[in-house]
C-alpha cells in the first residue's frame, strides 16, 4: 500500500512539487552555511594558552636536589632480573 497516486498525471506533480520543495531547501541550506562561514571568520582567532611556559619550571628541585648526571653510577639502575629458578610444573608433570 502505497500513499503515492496511481496514475501517471498525478505522479508526475508529485515529484515536481518535491523538486521545488528540496530546490528551496537546498538554497536555505546554502544561505545558512554562507552565514556560518562569515560568522566564523569575524571571530578572533583564540589566544594561545599562557599556561604552558609555567610548566615544569622549578618544580620540586633545589640546588642540593639536581639530578645526577646520566654518566655517574646514582643515576644507574639495575634492570637485571635473578636468573630463572627450576620451577614445578602446575600438572605435577616434569618436560625434559
Amino acid at each position: 500500500m502505497s500513499d503515492l497516486p496511481p496514475d501517471l498525471a498525478r505522479l508526475r506533480t508529485v515529484v515536481t512539487y518535491l523538486r521545488a520543495s528540496l530546490g528551496r531547501a537546498e538554497q536555505a541550506l546554502a544561505v545558512a552555511e554562507q552565514q556560518a562561514s562569515l560568522d566564523a571568520a569575524k571571530r578572533p582567532p583564540p589566544e594561545p594558552a599562557l599556561f604552558w611556559a609555567y610548566i615544569g619550571l622549578g618544580i620540586g628541585l633545589s640546588k642540593t636536589d639536581s639530578p645526577a648526571p646520566a654518566s655517574s653510577p646514582a643515576s644507574r639502575t639495575d634492570t637485571s632480573s635473578p636468573p630463572p629458578t627450576a620451577t614445578a610444573s602446575p600438572t605435577g608433570c616434569s618436560s625434559p
